[in-house]
C-alpha cells in the first residue's frame, strides 16, 4: 500500500541528512522523517537534490536538551494516512511511514522505501528499537552545524571588528588561532611572537614568567577567572597588559586559554581619558606614564617632575581611581582607551 507519495517541488522545508542516510543505509536509500520539534518541525532527507538544504534547520543546544529529554517512544506504528501532518511529502511512493509517539507527547514520522533485501523483514522491529538513537544523533547533528555557524559568526566579528589581538592557546602555549591583530602583533616581535607555533614574549626573561602564568591560568578552574601579566614593549620601554582567560569545551581534551591584548592607545588619548575620569592635567600626566609601566625613578624626569612628586601625583591618581595598585591603573587605562571610551 502507497502512504506517501513525494514532489520534487514539494516544501523546501527539507533538509538533507547524512546522519540519517548512514543509520538508515541497511533498509533503505531513499527515506524521509520529521522529527517533532516544537514550533518548527525538522524535516530531514536522505537524499539530495536542488528543492532540498544542505545545511540543516539551526537548533540550540539548550533546545535539544529539552527535545531529548524525553526520548523514550512510547509507542511505534504503522502511521495512517490521515494522520500525516499537512506537508509531509515526498515520492515516487514509500512503502512504510512509521509514526513515533514519545513520553512528552510529541510524535515523529518517518517515511522510508525499502530496498527489497533480507533487512525488510526486521525493519520494523529495529528502527522501533534505534529510532531515538538515530533521531538524537539528528538532531545533535543539526546542533553542531549551528555551533559552527555561531562560532564562525563570533571569529569574523573578532577578526574584523576589534582591534584587539586575540589569540587563542593551548595550556602550552601553542598558538591555535589569531585574528588579524593577533597575526599582526606577532609578526611585529615588540611583545609577543611566534617561536615555533609556541607564544613566547618578545624579552626572552619574560617568557618564563610568561608561560608559567599561563599554565596556572590552564589549571584553574574558577570560572571567569582572568589573569592579567603585563609584558615589555621592546620600542619604548612600555608595559602593556595581556589578559588570560581558561575556556573548556567538550570537544576538545584539554583547556584553551583566550589571551588578549589591546592595541597600544597614544599617550594624548590615555591623557584625555583620564581627564574624563577626574584627574587634573598635571595628574593626568603622571597617570599616562603610569599606563606605559614606568617607575617613579623613569617616569619623573619624563613629567620633568622630582621623584618624590611625581610619587606624590600617582598617589592622588590611585586614591581618585579607586585603584589598588599602579598595574590596575596601568590595565584599567589601557583597555578603556583601546576601547574607544576617549575621543
Amino acid at each position: 500500500m502507497e502512504y506517501l507519495k513525494r514532489s520534487d517541488s514539494g516544501p523546501d522545508c527539507y533538509y538533507y541528512s547524512n546522519t540519517l542516510q548512514k543509520k538508515l543505509s541497511p533498509f533503505t536509500d531513499d527515506a524521509v522523517a520529521l522529527i517533532d520539534n516544537g514550533n518548527a518541525n525538522l524535516c530531514l532527507r536522505t537524499t539530495k537534490s536542488r528543492f532540498v538544504n544542505t545545511t540543516p534547520l539551526n537548533i540550540s543546544k539548550r533546545h535539544a536538551q529539552n527535545l531529548l529529554k524525553h526520548n523514550k517512544v512510547v509507542n511505534f506504528s504503522l502511521a495512517n494516512p490521515s494522520e500525516l501532518p499537512v506537508g509531509f511529502i515526498a515520492g515516487p511512493a514509500y512503502s512504510l511511514v512509521f509514526r513515533s509517539e514519545f513520553e512528552d507527547g510529541s510524535v515523529d514520522f518517518v517515511a522510508i522505501n525499502l530496498k527489497g533485501g533480507h533487512h525488510d523483514k526486521v525493519c520494523v522491529d529495529v528502527l522501533s528499537a534505534m529510532w531515538p538513537v538515530i533521531r538524537e544523533d539528528c538532531v545533535q547533528d543539526a546542533v553542531k552545524v549551528a555551533s559552527d555557524a555561531v562560532t564562525s559568526a563570533l571569529l569574523w566579528t573578532i577578526s574584523k571588528k576589534s582591534d584587539s589581538a586575540v589569540l587563542v592557546l593551548n595550556a602550552s602555549g601553542r598558538i591555535l588561532h589569531a585574528n588579524e591583530s593577533g597575526t599582526e602583533l606577532l609578526q611585529q616581535q615588540t611583545v609577543l611572537k611566534d617561536a615555533g607555533g609556541i607564544l613566547c614574549c618578545s624579552d626572552g626573561n619574560e617568557s618564563k614568567a610568561f608561560l608559567n602564568t599561563l599554565k596556572e591560568c590552564a589549571r584553574d578552574m574558577t570560572a571567569g577567572r582572568e589573569y592579567i601579566i603585563f609584558l615589555g614593549v621592546l620600542e619604548n620601554a612600555g608595559r602593556l597588559p595581556v589578559s588570560l582567560t581558561r575556556f573548556s569545551c567538550a570537544m576538545y581534551n584539554e583547556p584553551l586559554i583566550v589571551a588578549i591584548m589591546p592595541k597600544r592607545p597614544e599617550p594624548k588619548r590615555v591623557e584625555m581619558l583620564a581627564r574624563e575620569m577626574g584627574l587634573t592635567p598635571a595628574e593626568a600626566r603622571v597617570a599616562a606614564l603610569m599606563q606605559l609601566g614606568l617607575s617613579n625613578r623613569e617616569a619623573a624626569p619624563i613629567a620633568g617632575l622630582k621623584e618624590q612628586t611625581f610619587s606624590t601625583y600617582s598617589k592622588r591618581v590611585l586614591s581618585k581611581l579607586n585603584a589598588g595598585c599602579r598595574a590596575e591603573v596601568a590595565n584599567m587605562l589601557t583597555w578603556q582607551a583601546s576601547l574607544g571610551r576617549a575621543s
